[in-house]
């Protein structure tokens, strides 16, 4: 069978637009699809379906893999990810041999505007026990995990042991 081909296709009726697939196989069997570059530059890696919401769909094929991972050398001190706006930076990760973090970098929004944000979702399950609220995870020295949380009453708070609950959104805290 086909193990391995690289073709461009109409992706329309009309045959006004075409992509371009790349087709592999890991057996000597019939090839799939790996990689499809769209006609109007999106790229699909893994995902057959079609669909593709932004530039880049990655789709992790297998379960427990990570469907990117972006590797930067030992002794690396650049960013392994910057996130861009007009083209300035706007955001990074950096890993290095001594410190992982990711930063929101400064910028001029204007007067009367808020700076950067970091939002975390909550819970929002309806079910038999009350939505949980998002929280932050912070690990200490001894690996004790910590949560910094919002509650119900308007009150940020912080918690050691198991992450908030439903139980924990409320005025009272066990």
């Amino acid at each position: 069978g086909d193990v391995g081909s690289i073709k461009v296709i109409s992706n329309n009726s009309t045959g006004s637009a075409y992509d371009m697939t790349f087709s592999t196989s890991d057996t000597a069997t019939t090839g799939r699809e790996a990689l499809r570059i769209a006609g109007d530059g999106r790229v699909n890696i893994a995902n057959t379906t079609g669909t593709n919401d932004g530039q880049l769909h990655i789709l992790s094929a297998a379960t427990g893999r990570s469907a990117l991972v972006v590797e930067s050398p030992s002794g690396n001190s650049v960013n392994s990810i910057e996130f861009q706006y007009d083209g300035s930076a706007v955001g990074f990760v950096r890993n290095t041999a001594s410190v992982n973090y990711i930063a929101i970098t400064e910028r001029d929004l204007g007067d009367n505007k808020q700076g950067s944000t970091v939002f975390v979702g909550r819970n929002s399950h309806t079910g038999g026990v009350e939505a949980a609220p998002g929280s932050i995870m912070l690990e200490s020295a001894d690996g004790q995990d910590n949560y910094i949380y919002h509650d119900n009453s308007d009150v940020v708070r912080t918690i050691g042991g198991d992450p908030p609950s439903g139980s924990s959104g409320s005025p009272t805290v066990a």
